[in-house]
């Protein structure tokens, strides 16, 4: 496992804690943020929130293509559906990730997600010192 992943992980682990059950937080009642693009559905929800960390709920319909953009903290990937195409520092870096695997996006990272297969994705930022719409900056 790379070191930051590994790193995140145990930060992660730490934060999460005392979080409620995860079967709880994705059944919570959110309106969130649901849109259509050319490439397909997406529809996000955050699920949790506290001073240190924001923990979001994605579903992407396949072939649908995320924006390119930035956050300001740390991203945390984990894919417990379907398969994902992250494209990380204009197209240098481009990992699949499929269910069951984590993956772990720097602070300030240019990057977007393809979706291969439809998915399930939890997104984890850390830390959430931002309001949830406006944790993410678009660069298109």
């Amino acid at each position: 496992m790379p070191k930051t992943v590994s790193a995140s992980m145990k930060t992660l682990a730490a934060l999460t804690r005392n979080l409620p059950h995860l079967a709880d937080m994705l059944s919570a009642e959110d309106e969130g943020i649901h849109f259509e693009s050319q490439s397909g559905h997406i529809e996000v929800d955050l699920i949790y929130k506290n001073d240190h960390i924001a923990v979001i709920n994605a579903v992407m319909s396949k072939g649908a293509i995320s924006l390119l953009h930035v956050h300001k903290e740390i991203e945390i990937l984990h894919v417990y559906e379907g398969k994902i195409l992250v494209e990380k520092n204009n197209k240098k870096d481009r990992p699949t990730v499929k269910q069951f695997e984590t993956i772990s996006i720097p602070k300030d990272t240019p990057h977007r997600v393809t979706c291969l297969e439809e998915a399930r994705i939890m997104a984890i930022l850390m830390p959430a010192d931002e309001e949830f719409s406006n944790a993410c900056e678009r660069m298109e």
